[in-house]
């Protein structure tokens, strides 16, 4: 059944006829529960969309590709020591993230995202930091990282990070043991 406009407006009259016909505190206490509700009704879902973009939120941190989106996700969390946190971010940008952009540019990897969780935090919380990959082909993901070796030499160019993921004497090609 289909609402009218005019049963519409006769439903609003009859209600602000019976509010009316009510005592003073109960008149008031009608008149301004609409505002009242208008304003608290907002308050959890400002709290939720609050929470979920806090707890997403991207640190500037992510390397994507501009083809057509991915058909499969692999999202890795790691629990990081505070005290360590720095050197980590530090290994993700300078050491993982040019291996990444490589594997990008290979089309082995569809993008990839690192993100740092700031809310919730504490000693009790389970991961701290979450790196994504995303694949456009199942096949990408049963090895991803045959070729690390060779990605993260090619990758590096030098920098420190670079020969933690690929330790060797990147001068003389001789491997450390």
């Amino acid at each position: 059944m289909k609402l009218q406009l005019k049963d519409f407006e006769r439903g609003i009259s009859k209600y602000w006829e019976v509010v009316n016909s009510r005592s003073g505190c109960v008149q008031d206490t009608e008149t301004e529960f609409p505002k009242f509700a208008g304003i608290y009704l907002w308050l959890p879902v400002v709290i939720v969309s609050s929470f979920l973009a806090g707890t997403l939120v991207g640190t500037g941190r992510a390397q994507t590709s501009p083809r057509k989106p991915p058909k499969y996700i692999q999202v890795d969390s790691m629990k990081v020591q505070p005290a360590n946190e720095d050197d980590y971010v530090k290994v993700e940008k300078e050491g993982w993230k040019p291996i990444h952009q490589e594997r990008i540019k290979q089309g082995k990897l569809h993008s990839w995202y690192f993100f740092g969780v700031d809310f919730p935090s504490g000693t009790e919380t389970k991961y701290n930091d979450v790196t994504v990959n995303t694949f456009d082909q199942w096949g990408q993901l049963e090895n991803p990282y045959a070729d690390l070796g060779a990605m993260a030499q090619k990758s590096s160019s030098g920098n420190e990070h670079g020969r933690v993921l690929c330790p060797h004497d990147q001068s003389s090609g001789d491997r450390e043991n």
